[in-house]
């Protein structure tokens, strides 16, 4: 009889080991991680005819699944470019992924209609694969 809960303690270590590891192998899979890197960089301190702007996006983690630079003048927002990518499933281990991209664009007079002269910001947004 001993012999048989020899036998049962080790079998039950072991289904404890397998379950943690198994917890901390989903957790780390899942996990989201930082945030996407954006870097706006305008050709000139203040907004001409057409100012060049490079917008840098990096997320080489799980990837990028869509940008959106918007230009802001008070209550009013206009999307100057909007791009989607092919990205792989959350769960998946291989498959399109698209790390990082930049984004060429004139800001201006002559690209934004209804400019005026005040206060004016470029917004980004980067959408990266969900954790699902």
């Amino acid at each position: 009889m001993r012999e048989s809960n020899r036998s049962r303690v080790p079998a039950g270590i072991l289904a404890v080991v397998l379950l943690l590891a198994a917890a901390a192998a989903t957790t780390a899979f899942l996990a989201v991680g930082p945030a996407a890197q954006v870097k706006i960089e305008p050709g000139a301190r203040a907004i001409g005819r057409k100012t060049p702007v490079v917008v840098r996006v990096a997320e080489p983690g799980k990837g990028l699944v869509r940008v959106r630079v918007e230009f802001q003048q008070g209550d009013r927002f206009e999307t100057l470019a909007e791009k989607s990518y092919a990205h792989r499933s959350a769960l998946a281990f291989w498959g399109p992924r698209t790390g990082r991209d930049e984004i060429r664009l004139e800001v201006g007079r002559d690209t934004v209609p209804g400019l005026r002269s005040g206060d004016a910001s470029i917004r980004v947004t980067a959408d990266r694969v969900g954790s699902w």
